[in-house]
């Protein structure tokens, strides 16, 4: 086993809801607090940017925590689960680019960050090619704490252009997740998928007039795989949205902000919880 997992400790490997935003608390480590565990997160940079691929590779080559919890952003998760192959061996991983293991390296990371810094500038004064994700619409009650901002809801267009839920690509995702449940299962792993709701999805039924699609992966999702270690966070951030509950998510950034992500390991943490109390 790596060093720097134990027994007790709780593996997250998810995207950017992993991390706290806005000088607050990310879920994780509100989960750390309510639970009293170390909890280790692995960077969603790092060797490949989908963590059920994370997942596969690392778990071939060390023994990981008895509990995992593979996070994914809903505008991701079918397209990311879809391509998991268990199969592959971590050689075959690297050999077919799935697994780059340069993303550690110093050289890499600076070059990371001057691409990032190009890329803003390029989207700040509007080069063709890097026109502005961000989406605008105004919602029809107040939401958000910010000063004059209370009703607007800002959201990135991939929140709307990257869902598909063609019958199958649902189907796809069904049986893959099958398999990587019984994989996990044969590495002696209680494994958790926690579905990060989009900013979009969470507030669409409050948008005045709104132009936009519908999403309704999670609700597919939901009706074809009720899998009880499947963490829909939908569930949760929705009803606290309704009871008018603000900054649910930030009024400026696309992730839940400390209060959604407080609620948010709550209800892993009774998933996980749950889980232990059948055995």
């Amino acid at each position: 086993a790596h060093s720097c997992f134990t027994d007790d400790c709780i593996l997250t490997i998810g995207d950017s809801f992993l991390y706290s935003h806005e000088s607050g608390i990310s879920y994780t480590g509100y989960l750390s607090m309510l639970t009293n565990r170390k909890v280790i997160n692995l960077e969603s940079g790092w060797l490949n940017h989908n963590p059920f691929v994370r997942f596969l590779y690392l778990s071939e080559l060390y023994q990981l925590p008895k509990t995992v919890v593979i996070e994914s952003v809903g505008r991701a998760f079918c397209t990311r689960i879809s391509s998991v192959n268990i199969s592959q061996t971590p050689q075959s991983m690297i050999e077919n680019g799935l697994i780059d293991t340069t993303t550690l390296s110093k050289q890499n990371s600076k070059r990371s960050i001057l691409e990032n810094t190009q890329n803003w500038v390029k989207r700040k004064i509007g080069l063709k090619g890097y026109e502005n994700p961000v989406l605008h619409a105004t919602l029809s009650q107040k939401f958000f704490s910010c000063k004059n901002r209370e009703a607007d809801l800002f959201f990135i267009e991939d929140d709307i252009t990257r869902i598909n839920t063609s019958d199958s690509l649902m189907q796809l995702v069904v049986t893959k997740l099958d398999s990587i449940f019984e994989y996990a299962a044969s590495k002696n792993i209680d494994l958790y998928i926690l579905v990060a709701a989009d900013k979009y999805d969470v507030y669409q039924e409050y948008i005045i007039d709104n132009p936009y699609p519908k999403n309704d992966m999670l609700e597919k999702l939901s009706a074809l795989y009720p899998h009880p270690n499947i963490i829909n966070s939908k569930d949760t951030l929705s009803k606290m949205v309704e009871q008018g509950v603000l900054d649910v998510y930030w009024c400026d950034d696309t992730h839940w902000g400390c209060v959604g992500a407080e609620a948010v390991a709550h209800q892993v943490l009774e998933v996980i919880t749950s889980n232990k109390l059948k055995y």
